[in-house]
Parts: C-alpha cells; structure tokens; sequence
C-alpha cells in the first residue's frame, strides 16, 4: 500500500472516530431526567442535559411567575418548571 493511500486512510478513521464520537447520543433520556431533583438550579440541570430546545415564563396565578424549559429530542422530551431559579416539577416521555 502507498504512503498517500495509508494517509487518506488514517485521516478518513480519525475523522469517522471525531463524527461518531460527537454523535454519541442524546442528553434527554430517561437517565438524565432520574438525576433532576427539585430545588437543583438551572445551571445543575443544563449540566445535565445541554441547553434547552425552549424556554418561557408562565404565569400561575396574583404573583406566581415560573420559568418553564423543554428539552426535546426524536420521541423523547423533557419538561422542567423553575421557580426562583430552581426545579420545583418536571414530566418525561420517553419512546413511541
């Protein structure tokens, strides 16, 4: 086998190894949402799970405004509701 083929075979499985290992899978799984607990802040949660799909206020009732966040990827979602900053509920779906 030539150099230049050994080359354009060793840079073609390091840039296979690079692609593949960047798309190692989704953060919104079952996994990641059994390690949300409430009180845990929104920077311990985006830890978690990466950046949410979307984010918005919602207010509850006199006074009560709460950051509602939702992660969604394929069949898989997460929701998770803040108040003061902090996890106070959150719901999974997970599969079909």
């Amino acid at each position: 086998m030539n150099v230049c083929r050994r080359l354009g075979l060793l840079v073609l499985g390091l840039f296979l190894c690079v692609v593949l290992t960047g798309c190692g899978g989704s953060k919104v799984n079952s996994d990641n949402f059994m390690k949300i607990k409430d009180g845990m802040t929104e920077t311990e949660v985006t830890n978690i799970l990466g950046a949410p799909t979307k984010s918005g206020e919602k207010d509850l009732g006199p006074g009560i405004k709460v950051k509602e966040s939702n992660w969604t990827s394929g069949n898989n979602s997460i929701d998770i509701m803040f108040k003061d900053g902090k996890v106070m509920g959150q719901k999974g779906k997970f599969g079909g």
